[in-house]
């Protein structure tokens, strides 16, 4: 990881102290999604509460005692897939362990999976429900690329943007991109 990135990921945990956006005794209306716009809002504060929500937390809440009662999504281009929390309505976590693995009190989500066209969660105006035309409208023309999905019948596509936070993925079943979701994760987690 370059030291670049460490700095950055330590600054967003720093705001993400300083202005008391944690998860500890969270519950789920708690962590309501940012639903106004604010041009200056920080990606950081955005998306880095999300990305603080330890699984042994989101367990006890959910009242869970093992993860065979939890969700699986299947990682972009990989025979794996992570266990899922809804978090809010359109927007899940998405965890690195199966639904076999024991739940790990202090593991961090892998990723966000956005649903729901009304968040203001996207990259720049892009939002997830767009398809590719609109989200190169909001965004700006990426390569559009094919791909599968763990569980997934059909190929996947995929437009994928990057900021010097996070990395955003909107994908599709269809080649058009219609219904597109968004993943959203930290940009280091592909550099290694």
């Amino acid at each position: 990881m370059r030291k670049s990135h460490l700095i950055v990921l330590g600054v967003c945990i720093l705001v993400v102290a300083l202005f008391g956006i944690d998860n500890k005794n969270v519950d789920k209306e708690s962590v309501g999604v940012v639903k106004e716009r604010r041009d200056d809002e920080n990606p950081c504060l955005k998306y880095e509460k999300y990305f603080q929500m330890k699984q042994g937390e989101l367990a006890r809440i959910e009242k869970l005692e093992d993860l065979s009662e939890c969700g699986k999504f299947g990682f972009l281009n990989s025979h794996f897939g992570g266990v899922v929390f809804r978090i809010d309505e359109g927007v899940l976590v998405q965890y690195s362990n199966d639904i076999v693995s024991d739940i790990d009190e202090e593991l961090l989500p892998r990723s966000l999976i956005i649903m729901d066209s009304s968040l203001n969660l996207g990259f720049m105006d892009a939002r997830a429900g767009m398809d590719f035309e609109e989200i190169q409208k909001n965004a700006y023309v990426g390569e559009i690329q094919e791909g599968f999905m763990y569980s997934w019948e059909e190929k996947v596509y995929y437009i994928r943007y990057t900021d010097e936070y996070y990395e955003y993925t909107f994908f599709s079943g269809d080649q058009d991109g219609s219904d597109s979701w968004l993943i959203v994760s930290h940009k280091q987690e592909r550099e290694n």
